[in-house]
């Protein structure tokens, strides 16, 4: 049965940490490897000085009713296993025990090994004593205590039969360690022998005790394991939350390590020792053997994990690879007798030795370069499990036990290693929080940004495809423009003919007819007059064509501004002989000149005439105001008609738009808006306002028209 240790390893990169924290966890870094230097320099061996083989019973009552065999004990090996208790103990082989310097460790053997140790007491001390044995996992164990002070023969002995092979002759089920009353005969001392046959390494653990240091020892043993189970729980509930939150595999690694550890601190305990059913012992033989073989498996991959040897030791990942092989046939030989266990299970202890050196040099590394808390933990915790690790290893392979580890076991590295992992853990899973919360942030603005962008897109397809219809329909406007305009052009051409030779018989009759005929030369001129309008109608419309084709440019020139305004209300006036219109200039003077494009001008005022003369009753008048405001020139048309609507005023000046109460008046809508479009060309203001009682006043501004 192999003697089973733990080989817990560190992990963990944790929060960075305040320097002063930093620092007194560093002195005690030093402090803690000064004082194992120490102990272990420090350890007395067998040549400094043999120590007393007996143990003095008196003295118990100052040592809370406990003392331990350790230091007093003598040993004898037995090759051949063959030597009885008659030979041994009766016999000439008594004299060839050796002390114990310091401690019992003989390596993983299958020779049988006697221990003897003496006691000194007297008669009120030898009552109610106890003898303690542990572990409780070891094969066969035989305790000889003498009835008698000079015993003769094994009758006078009392043997007390223990181990996990004698199952059928312990009563009970699993125990924390085993107790044996110990009745020592009415002398001032005795000698008891112990008889120890394991197929593991050799480890004894021996107390005498009084009732009331059985009870201390029980209350120790008993917080000890619930401690050490408790805290290996501890660990493994928080790797597994931090596991399910950031899915990094070395957190389930670490929380297998840690089943590991509670596994161990069951077998080691009793807890996991089956003492109610006579299996022969072969049934707990497995269940402490797997100890090594779980502990093994949950270093390696944990270190695997941690270290990442796959990326940065792909020649190191290979051979962790293959101790994983090879502990998997260690598990077959736990069920057979063919493999000798330690031929497979001593690699297994150089790997896992290595495996920890490794994450320590990793820790070491990692602490020097970023030197923060939760690297230091994890450096700490990876150097106390190395060291006992090799230390352990040189015991299972029958080395000198320099710091009494078989006495200790696991029982004192793992505390500080969980406690400093569960320290190491909790920053480092904090810090993960930390980044998950960042990388979550992070996609999340990336998935808002993808969106954004889906938006952007999909509204630039609606804008591009909106331009597409703008430009389609602006298109066929303007081709049904220059239709329009290619229709005026025809009726000025088939108009002009018929125009000039009725201008030119006119003008014939004013030279042959005598000037006394007044009133047929008045006929006649009016004549000419109604001619020279037309084709100024017939221009004026092809002049409205083709500034809604294009784009309108004024083409500024001098003009005389009363002599201008005076024709073109002339003109209009000859036409609309229903109507009288009045034309007032307001700081203008004779010979003024203004700067404004002459046709776009006279064309605004003629169109605004001509609403005032459609929209206002016959023989009303019409009031034309001329102004001059400073560099402006304004010009306003004021009727008697129907009015403006308010709410319609905007809208009025839009193509083909007429107002509600425009009633059966012909008209085509176009004349405000060509007004608003030719004042618009001279980055003018156009407007529109109601006159009460009736009426309505259309005034536009000119800018820049009077320049010195």
């Amino acid at each position: 049965m192999p003697l089973i240790f733990t080989l817990p390893v560190s992990f963990s990169e944790g929060a960075r940490a305040a320097c002063a924290v930093t620092m007194l966890a560093g002195r005690g870094l030093v402090l803690l490897v000064a004082m194992m230097a120490v102990v272990i320099i420090g350890t007395p061996c067998a040549e400094a000085g043999p120590r007393s083989r007996f143990i003095d019973l008196p003295d118990m009552h100052a040592r809370n009713g406990l003392v331990s065999i350790r230091d007093h004990m003598s040993f004898l090996r037995d090759d051949s296993g063959k030597l009885t208790a008659e030979d041994v103990i009766l016999g000439t082989h008594d004299q060839a025990f050796v002390p114990v310097e310091p401690n019992l460790a003989l390596g993983y053997t299958s020779d049988t090994v006697w221990i003897k140790v003496t006691l000194l007491y007297n008669k009120t001390d030898a009552g109610d004593l106890g003898l303690i044995l542990l572990p409780v996992y070891v094969d066969d164990l035989q305790v000889f205590v003498p009835k008698v002070a000079q015993p003769r023969s094994r009758d006078d002995f009392e043997i007390i039969i223990r181990g996990d092979h004698h199952l059928d002759e312990q009563a009970g089920a699993a125990n924390l360690f085993y107790w044996s009353r110990l009745d020592l005969p009415d002398a001032s001392q005795a000698t008891l022998y112990f008889r120890l046959q394991s197929t593991s390494s050799v480890n004894l653990r021996a107390m005498i005790a009084t009732p009331a240091g059985m009870m201390y020892y029980a209350i120790f043993r008993t917080a000890t394991v619930s401690g050490l189970l408790i805290i290996s729980l501890l660990a493994i509930a928080l790797s597994l939350l931090f596991w399910t939150q950031s899915k990094r595999r070395y957190f389930l690694s670490f929380a297998l390590l840690m089943f590991s550890n509670a596994y161990v601190v069951g077998c080691g305990g009793g807890l996991l020792i089956v003492n109610s059913f006579n299996t022969g012992g072969q049934f707990n033989d497995i269940v402490t053997g797997m100890q090594t073989l779980l502990a093994t498996f949950a270093n390696i991959m944990f270190v695997r994990d941690y270290v990442q040897t796959k990326l940065n030791f792909p020649r190191l990942h290979r051979v962790f690879n293959i101790v994983l092989v090879l502990n998997a046939l260690a598990f077959v030989t736990l069920f057979t007798e063919r493999i000798p266990y330690f031929l497979v299970a001593s690699p297994l202890y150089v790997a896992t030795l290595l495996a920890l050196l490794l994450l320590c040099g990793r820790n070491s590394v990692l602490f020097r370069r970023h030197r923060d808390l939760g690297r230091l933990t994890a450096f700490l915790a990876s150097a106390i499990y190395a060291g006992f690790a090799l230390l352990n290893v040189l015991v299972m392979v029958g080395g000198t036990d320099i710091i009494g580890l078989q006495e200790i076991n696991y029982w004192i590295p793992m505390v500080p290693f969980t406690l400093l992992m569960l320290l190491s853990m909790i920053i480092r899973g904090r810090r993960l929080e930390e980044y998950k919360k960042a990388t979550s942030a992070l996609r999340q603005s990336r998935r808002a940004e993808h969106r954004a962008l889906v938006m952007v897109n999909e509204r630039t397809r609606e804008l591009l495809g909106a331009k597409h219809t703008a430009e389609a329909a602006l298109q066929a406007e303007r081709q049904m423009q220059s239709e329009q305009l290619r229709f005026i052009d025809i009726v000025r051409h088939q108009y002009q003919t018929p125009l000039a030779v009725i201008r030119s018989c006119a003008a014939t009759l004013t030279r042959t007819l005598p000037k006394r005929d007044t009133a047929n030369l008045q006929r006649i001129g009016r004549i000419e007059a109604a001619t020279a309008d037309l084709v100024d109608v017939l221009q004026t419309s092809l002049e409205r064509s083709r500034m809604q084709e294009t784009t309108t440019v004024a083409k500024r020139s001098e003009v005389l501004v009363q002599e201008h305004f005076r024709k073109v209300v002339a003109r209009a006036q000859s036409m609309h002989d229903s109507h009288c219109c009045h034309l007032d200039f307001h700081h203008i003077d004779q010979q003024d000149r203004a700067f404004f494009d002459e046709g776009m001008v006279a064309i605004a005022l003629a169109n605004l005439l001509d609403n005032a003369v459609k929209f206002s009753p016959d023989a009303s008048d019409i009031q034309i105001d001329v102004t001059r405001q400073g560099q402006s020139l304004t010009v306003a048309v004021k009727d008697g008609g129907i009015g403006t609507p308010e709410t319609e005023r905007q809208m009025l000046t839009h193509r083909y738009a007429r107002g509600s109460n425009a009633g059966n008046v012909s008209g085509s809508g176009l004349g405000l808006n060509i007004v608003a479009g030719l004042v618009k060309a001279h980055e003018g203001e156009f407007t529109l306002d109601s006159i009460e009682p009736q009426g309505t006043k259309a005034q536009f501004t000119l800018p820049h028209c009077f320049v010195r």
